[in-house]
Parts: C-alpha cells; structure tokens; sequence
C-alpha cells in the first residue's frame, strides 16, 4: 500500500493510537483529517500540529457521523482512506446493575459507528484508483477477556464484518483498489488503559509497526508485545551505534589531554 499523497480520516484522533498515526502519516504529504469528541484536545492539536485537520465528532451519534461525512467529502472530494479507531473501554461488572446506556453507547462506538462509517465511505472509496479502510481491532475479538466481556464482543463483531466486507470488496472489485485491514495492537499506553495494571506499549511504536504493516500490504496487523520490544530495543542499540564514532573521538581527544574515559 501506497501511504504517501493520501487523505486520511482518523476517527477518535486526539489521543493514542489515532493521534501517534495521524502524526505518523502527516510526515509522508498526506492531508490528515482528524475527528474526535474532545473538542478542548482537538483545540491544542490544532495549535501544536496545524497540518493536521480537526473535527468534532462524537461517532456514536448518527447525526454526528452524517454531518463529519458532508463536511469531509465536500472539503476533501479526494478522501481515500479512513481509520476506524475511536473506541470506549468500560469496566462493567455484570454481578451489579449496569447503566443501559452505558452499554449502548461503548456498543455504537466500538461497533456501529466503523460499521456505518464504512458503508458511508465505500461507494466512494470503490471508485477511487486507491483506498483503504483500516479497522482497529483487539486480541480480545479472538480471545476474549472475562474482564471486559462486552468491549471483547464490540471487537470480534468488527472483526467479522472487517473479514467479510474484504471477501464483499475483493469479489466486486477483481482489481482490487480498496483494501479492508484489520489491526490488533496490543495494550497501548493511553488513557483508555490506565486502570489496566499490565505492561503497555507507547502509541507511536504502535503506530509505526501499523504503517510498516500496510506498507507490507498485510490484511490482518497483529502487534504482539513481544514484537513492540524488538523495535524499541533495535531503535536503542541503533542509536548507540551511530553515537559510537562520536564518542571513540571524544574519548581519544581525552587520552590526548591526559584526561579520564567518558563513555
């Protein structure tokens, strides 16, 4: 996959996964366009990085998504590619009572606004000489957590329709122009996780594991933790080997000098 002179849409693009992609992506000339419901966020965004476009958004709502897809589409025809990453973890616990809404709304997040979305996109995308859509999904959509048992349902629903929707796009389109992939990160250091006591990863490894992922033209991105560690420790020891001649001069020039090693 081509992910240079696209324009992006990211959804739930203030924070984590969505912002790390959407800094990632701006680096290679394509207009990125971001929507989310923090607007106070979106304000700084727009202040610290204005190349990126921002939108309010709570994609839970139809009204909302109807009024970001005429907004985008009329601002940016050549839209070509959205990343389906807005998402809400709630820690329900089902022996007590739990707010309906509550529930309804992780479900619209997590599982019906990518679902709508991408039905909104598609007809236009289909007819575009590249495009794709990106869903984020989880390792709990294929081995679900006793601890967040609807939050592991949204994903495996958006997985399934993620598989389906690629076998319905590559059916109609022999030439294959719109790619569907799916994402499965592990936990990211975001503010989503931060009641969540295990090892988490930074969003813009993430993020450059999931470009590097599309760039291999990969349906499925699965990020293991294991994997992430590789990438942070070869960028460390990378680093240490590009410093090494610096620092062999600087220590002979100290020899010189009759002074101490200094590593």
């Amino acid at each position: 996959m081509n992910l240079n002179n696209n324009t992006i849409l990211i959804t739930g693009g203030a924070a984590g996964i969505g912002l790390a992609l959407a800094k990632a992506l701006i680096g290679r000339d394509n207009t990125v366009i971001i929507c989310d419901i923090n607007e106070q966020k979106l304000k700084e965004i727009a202040l610290n990085i204005p190349q990126v476009k921002a939108y309010v958004c709570d994609v839970a709502r139809g009204d909302e998504r109807e009024r970001l897809f005429s907004k985008v589409t009329e601002a940016y025809p050549e839209l070509n590619m959205l990343i389906n990453n807005a998402a809400i973890l709630n820690k329900f616990d089902y022996t007590e009572d739990i707010p309906l809404h509550e529930m309804e709304r992780e479900v619209l997040t997590n599982y019906m606004a990518p679902l709508v979305l991408s039905s909104m996109f598609l007809p236009r995308f289909i007819k575009k000489p590249k495009a794709a859509i990106i869903n984020i999904s989880s390792p709990t959509a294929v081995r679900p957590q006793y601890t967040n048992p609807l939050y592991s349902s949204t994903k495996a629903g958006l997985t399934v329709f993620s598989e389906a929707l690629r076998k319905k796009v590559n059916n109609t389109l022999k030439n294959g122009t719109c790619a569907i992939v799916e994402v499965f990160p592990p936990v990211v250091d975001t503010q989503m996780t931060q009641r969540q006591s295990v090892k988490k990863v930074s969003p813009d490894i993430v993020a450059q594991k999931i470009v590097a992922g599309l760039e291999k033209d990969k349906k499925q991105i699965w990020i293991s933790a294991k994997d992430v560690q590789f990438v942070f420790l070869s960028s460390r020891i990378l680093i240490s080997l590009l410093r090494l001649p610096r620092k062999v001069i600087k220590n002979i020039k100290h020899l010189l000098a009759g002074r101490g090693l200094s590593w």
